[in-house]
């Protein structure tokens, strides 16, 4: 129909459309042959139609996709629900999920991956429908995301301002939404009110160096996190000053060493000079490919801050480095990151990095370095 409305002659619509039937082909693989021969078939029927002809089989064709789709939701959903034995799904996606709700479906076990950002309702929401429960996850890491509009006073839909969430302080309201059913859980075990049978620590990483590894398990594991027996061999030789697995670069002597305020977000020139002019170039000396190198920061308004000092340096452009804000970050890993730490005040406020789990986050991401 296209052809024939940009007015081609019969032999360029001809090539057009042999071209197309062959690219289509190609997908159908052992039965590619068969199906061309059927495309030419057409070909030759649509060619004795008229163009308000070939528009009503369009529709007809349109009309008859909807209706499929209408008979694999109504017909063959709950025919293949009924077959499989696992499903994946999230966990308010399974409690919308129309088939599901109707067969009042149930499952023998219900493992929630990530159980530790995951906030109690979500949690609730998908356990319901397990015989058993195994909750996967790390509550030393980022805890549930909270949309602030739920306690936000400005807005009148906000929960604090129903006559429910008003008998509750601010605090205890962002208490509830910030912890995961999993950490609800762990904290009343560790405090015995659950039998501790019921938790099972694994206790062995196999990312990190065991210097980068020991450094993450005495800062925010008690010392309880072990090193696998391989670890060791994630090593990088490098010169001084990036000899070492963990290194700590001080700007606070710097003539600019402070933050600035970007709006709502925070970036510091400083930290970006010092990762685009110094540290970078140091590593790429030494052959590291930009694929292995990641940067990481609590503020998105550093992120893209150190991304334009990387472009506009002589020594790091054209380099595809991934930059990225540190909520955005967890299930990645890397040889080497380069943490921004980005807040340095005069008053001595630190914002995102007074929390434990973020900086968790940033320093349990490198694998070498």
């Amino acid at each position: 129909m296209s052809f024939r409305l940009a007015k081609l002659s019969r032999e360029h619509i001809y090539k057009k459309y042999t071209d197309l039937v062959n690219d289509i082909s190609r997908s159908y693989v052992k039965l590619e042959n068969v199906y061309r021969e059927k495309h030419f078939v057409l070909r030759e029927g649509l060619e004795s139609m008229t163009d308000s002809e070939i528009e009503d089989t369009i529709q007809t064709l349109q009309q008859w996709i909807i209706s499929i789709k209408d008979e694999y939701e109504i017909l063959l959903k709950p025919v293949i629900y009924n077959s499989v034995d696992v499903v994946f799904a999230t966990c308010i996606g399974i409690r919308t999920d129309k088939v599901f709700e109707d067969a009042s479906f149930n499952f023998d076990t219900v493992i929630i991956d990530e159980a530790g950002k995951a906030n109690i309702a979500e949690t609730l929401a998908a356990i319901e429908l397990g015989e058993k429960i195994i909750l996967v996850g790390d509550q030393k890491q980022l805890p549930p995301y909270v949309d602030s509009s739920q306690i936000d006073n400005r807005n009148p839909s906000s929960f604090n301002r129903t006559s429910v969430g008003s008998n509750y302080l601010e605090s205890e309201i962002n208490h509830a939404l910030k912890t995961s059913f999993f950490e609800f859980i762990i904290d009343r075990i560790n405090a015995g009110s659950f039998p501790k049978e019921n938790l099972v620590m694994l206790n062995y990483q196999h990312r990190m160096h065991p210097n980068i590894g020991k450094f993450v398990s005495k800062s925010f594991y008690n010392n309880e996190v072990l090193m696998g027996e391989r670890t060791y061999l994630n090593k990088l030789n490098l010169p001084a000053p990036l000899d070492q697995e963990v290194i700590f670069f001080d700007t606070s002597n710097s003539d600019k060493p402070y933050e600035q305020k970007d709006n709502i977000s925070y970036r510091n020139d400083t930290e970006a000079e010092t990762i685009s002019e110094i540290i970078l170039p140091r590593i790429f000396e030494n052959n590291i490919a930009s694929s292995d190198i990641a940067i990481i920061t609590p503020y998105k308004s550093q992120v893209n801050n150190i991304q334009k000092y990387i472009n506009r340096s002589s020594l790091t452009t054209r380099k595809n480095i991934d930059i990225a804000s540190l909520d955005s970050f967890q299930g990645k890993e890397y040889d080497i990151i380069i943490f921004s730490f980005t807040r340095s005040s005069l008053n001595q406020k630190v914002g995102f990095l007074d929390n434990a789990q973020r900086l968790n986050v940033a320093f349990s991401r490198a694998k070498k370095n």
